[in-house]
């Protein structure tokens, strides 16, 4: 086996467990779920240049990282700690956005997406 090839095993591995794990979580915050739905889709093609899911939901993005930090937080996350987190999803969307107008270099937008899956992850805790 390949040292990429174990790395790709455990690249899986980690995603079913942080998937399996925080599906809970997701359940309890719908605007939580439906952010994370486009994260999905958007991050792991971008994070291998991909840009073109990007491209078709960074809209998307933005509009449901916005609704999420309209939304309340629920019962068994800290609102004080996950707040703020909010904002700066929104802010990194945003500036997605910003950088499509501008016609950014593809690792301008892995770097933004690097940002908000951190905080996401974050949140999701």
């Amino acid at each position: 086996m390949t040292m990429k090839s174990i790395q790709l095993l455990l690249f899986f591995v980690l995603a079913m467990a942080f998937n399996s794990f925080g599906q809970s979580k997701l359940a309890q915050w719908p605007e939580l779920n439906d952010f994370y739905k486009i994260l999905n889709v958007v991050h792991t093609p971008a994070m291998k240049n991909d840009m073109t899911p990007l491209r078709q939901n960074a809209q998307a993005l933005l509009e449901a990282s916005r609704k999420l930090n309209n939304s309340a937080v629920p019962a068994g996350f800290n609102a004080t700690e996950v707040k703020p987190l909010l904002g700066k999803m929104v802010t990194q969307c945003e500036n997605i956005v910003t950088n499509m107008q501008n016609g950014a270099a593809n690792s301008t937008y892995i770097e933004i997406l690097k940002v908000t899956g951190r905080l996401f992850k974050t949140v999701a805790k």
